[in-house]
């Protein structure tokens, strides 16, 4: 069964910022499609927390979901994290009738994307230049390829657990490469240096080698990528490296595996330690 939400109301929203988030100093809103939002092109539902004391002037935090579509549990996770950070945490919800195809930014993502940062900008007043992303899972395929598209609107990346990945290899079409040719394809040749310099955070559970349905499996992903999370997380951040050190771009990739944990969202969060790496990275 297709829903459109899976985030609240509004009511429901200032319910879960005074049970989920009570002791945090921070407002809670959640800002859903409406009218002509909710047609092909029109910007996700998305919630917004607002640290009391959030530096407008750093980058927010957009945390990214997979294919569970659990916006509101990215909310939760990383709360903490955007006020210890004085950052905005956004959390966009990608609801299935409209965005099948998110994880791989096709049929309008990238125009949805521009409208939800544009409503940022009206909710809260500022300039929206870039952002630090997170993605989980196919939230992590979307940001990787979102910033392949468009590196000047990302400051910083941290890749949880992807299926698998479009490689820096000019052989391969977009999604799985970036040969020049196709729209997206051509564009993400011509940003392919600019893309690399972004600093990026590559986080796989130690425990996350299980072939599941959710995982792409294709004999030609299968021998290109790996076989699994952990093989393809470790064989893309060597492309990344070998492909930066080969044009002249100083290396921004790093790769670590969560402790003790597979690929459930909340055990990457609750065993993993996923929120304190996220916490880590953005101090640098």
């Amino acid at each position: 069964m297709t829903t459109r939400l899976s985030i609240p109301s509004a009511m429901q929203a200032d319910s879960l910022s005074a049970c989920a988030i009570s002791a945090l100093p921070g407002r809670l809103v959640m800002r859903p499609a409406e009218g002509r939002e909710m047609e092909a092109g029109g910007r996700p539902d998305y919630f917004l927390f607002q640290p009391e004391d959030a530096d407008l002037a750093r980058p927010p935090l957009v945390a990214v979901h997979g294919i569970s579509r659990n916006a509101e549990a990215h909310v939760k996770a990383f709360a903490e994290v955007a006020v210890a950070q004085r950052r905005l945490l956004i959390a966009p919800h990608f609801d299935e009738r409209r965005f099948d195809g998110f994880q791989r930014v096709a049929r309008g993502t990238e125009a949805a994307v521009d409208s939800l940062w544009r409503d940022v900008e009206r909710v809260t007043g500022r300039a929206l230049d870039r952002v630090d992303m997170l993605g989980f899972s196919g939230g992590a395929q979307f940001a990787h390829r979102y910033a392949m598209l468009h590196p000047q609107r990302v400051a910083s990346l941290i890749l949880v657990a992807a299926g698998w990945y479009t490689f820096p290899s000019e052989t391969d079409r977009f999604p799985y490469g970036v040969m020049p040719s196709g729209g997206r394809g051509r564009r993400a040749a011509a940003n392919l240096a600019q893309f690399l310099a972004i600093p990026t955070l590559v986080l796989v559970g130690s425990r996350d080698c299980q072939r599941d349905a959710a995982l792409r499996q294709t004999p030609d992903v299968d021998i290109k990528q790996g076989l699994n999370r952990v093989e393809r997380g470790g064989r893309w951040s060597c492309a990344v490296l070998q492909t930066a050190l080969r044009l002249g771009v100083a290396p921004r990739v790093q790769f670590a595996m969560l402790p003790g944990c597979g690929h459930a969202f909340d055990d990457c969060v609750a065993v993993g330690g996923l929120a304190g790496f996220v916490n880590h990275w953005l101090q640098r």
